[in-house]
């Protein structure tokens, strides 16, 4: 399991900052109003990066015949199982993780 980044071009180590930059801010706001002392304590404990951008094999060719540019795959792992699921558009699905990140 590599442990960082670095095998991602500079553009893309930002991209996917920003990324983490706004899934804590939309799980902090989610989390914000709650009452309930589970939503009180809510915290993001990892995040792991999976798919072609861990791997090393992510295609990014918008200007091709396909016009296809990989997504970044990420698992989200909190501190408790009722916090899912929190709505988000930008979370789909979820397969094997090879990469962690923190903040």
């Amino acid at each position: 399991m590599k442990s960082s980044l670095n095998h991602m071009p500079l553009r893309k180590r930002r991209e996917i900052g920003r990324v983490l930059e706004i899934l804590h801010e939309e799980f902090e706001d989610a989390l914000k109003d709650g009452t309930a002392e589970f939503k009180k304590r809510g915290r993001i404990l990892k995040i792991i990066l999976f798919g072609s951008y861990a791997k090393g094999g992510w295609v990014d060719e918008p200007f091709t015949m396909k016009g296809y540019r990989s997504d970044f795959d990420l698992l989200i792992i909190v501190n408790n199982r009722k916090l899912l699921p929190i709505p988000s558009s930008g979370l789909r699905h979820i397969r094997t993780g090879l990469i962690l990140l923190r903040r």
